[in-house]
C-alpha cells in the first residue's frame, strides 16, 4: 500500500458510518491486515491494521519541468501581475473570478474544469486567463506547470494540491473542505511545510481575495522544506520486495 490516509479512517470520522453501514469498517481492516508493505506518505492518518509494516517515505508529488519562468512565458503572462491558480477538482463551484481580481494585480488562472461552470465558459479577460485543453496539449503543458507558474494557489486542501504546491513553490490560500476527518490533520501540518493561509468561504464566494492573496504573500517561508522525492524511494522498495520475493 502506498498512500497517506486508510479508509477506515476516514470513514470512522463519520457520524453514524458504522450504524448505515455496518461490518464495512471491519471488512476494510480485515482486507489491509493482510498487507505486507505499507509505504506512508505525509499528513497522515489511520495504518491501524497495518502498523508492523509501515515504513514512512517522503511526499509523492508531481514537480514542473519547465518551471515558472517557461512556463509563464508559453502561456504569455508577462509584467508584475500575481498570478493567483484556481483549483477546486472540476466541482463545477460557481466563483467569481472576475470580482475576485477586478481592481487588483490578480490574475486569476482558469483550467477548462474550473472554467466550466453549470454548463458555462469563464471566458479570458482582462482578469482571468483561460487555459484549454486543448492549449495545454498543443503546448505540452501539464497541470503541475500551472502550479508552478501561479503565485498562490486557491483551494480545498487535499494531498495531490498540497503536495503540487510544495514541490513547486506555489502558497496556498485555502478554505475548508467540509466533515472529512483528513481536512484537521492538513490543517495542522502544512503552516510547517508550505506557505499558506485561510480564507473563510464566505470570502472565497464572495469575491474577497486580493487581501488575503497579499497577506498570504507577505509571510515568511515555512519553517521546514520537505523532501519530494517519495517516489524515488517508493519505486526503489517496492522493487527491493518483490526481488526478496
Amino acid at each position: 500500500m502506498v498512500a497517506n490516509f486508510t479508509w477506515d479512517w476516514i470513514y470512522q470520522g463519520l457520524d453514524h458510518f458504522d450504524k448505515e453501514a455496518p461490518g464495512v469498517l471491519r471488512t476494510i481492516r480485515d482486507a489491509y491486515a493482510s498487507t505486507t508493505h505499507a509505504l506512508r506518505l505525509p499528513m497522515h492518518g489511520g495504518f491501524g491494521p497495518m502498523a508492523s509494516v509501515v515504513r514512512d517515505i517522503p511526499f509523492i508529488a508531481r514537480r514542473s519541468g519547465r518551471g515558472r519562468d517557461a512556463t509563464r512565458a508559453a502561456l504569455g503572462l508577462t509584467g508584475d501581475r500575481i498570478i493567483v491558480l484556481g483549483s477546486f477538482g472540476g466541482h463545477g463551484v460557481r466563483m467569481p473570478y472576475e470580482k475576485a481580481a477586478s481592481g487588483s494585480r490578480l490574475l486569476i488562472l482558469l483550467t477548462d474544469f474550473e472554467a466550466r461552470q453549470n454548463d458555462e465558459l469563464v471566458r479570458s479577460s482582462s482578469h482571468v486567463r483561460w487555459v484549454s485543453q486543448p492549449e495545454l496539449i498543443e503546448g505540452d503543458l501539464r497541470y503541475e506547470d500551472l502550479v508552478a507558474a501561479s503565485d498562490v494557489v486557491v483551494s480545498k486542501p487535499g494531498y495531490g494540491i498540497v503536495s503540487e504546491c510544495i514541490a513547486n513553490d506555489a502558497a496556498l490560500l485555502y478554505t475548508s473542505r467540509g466533515r472529512m476527518i483528513e481536512y484537521d490533520v492538513f490543517v495542522e501540518a502544512m503552516p510547517r511545510i508550505l506557505r499558506c493561509r485561510y480564507i473563510p468561504q464566505r470570502e472565497l464566494l464572495a469575491g474577497q481575495w486580493s487581501d488575503a492573496v497579499e497577506a498570504l504573500r507577505a509571510q515568511p517561508p515555512p519553517p521546514a522544506t520537505p523532501m519530494v522525492n517519495g517516489a524515488d524511494v517508493a519505486a526503489d522498495a517496492i522493487l527491493h520486495a518483490w526481488k526478496a520475493g
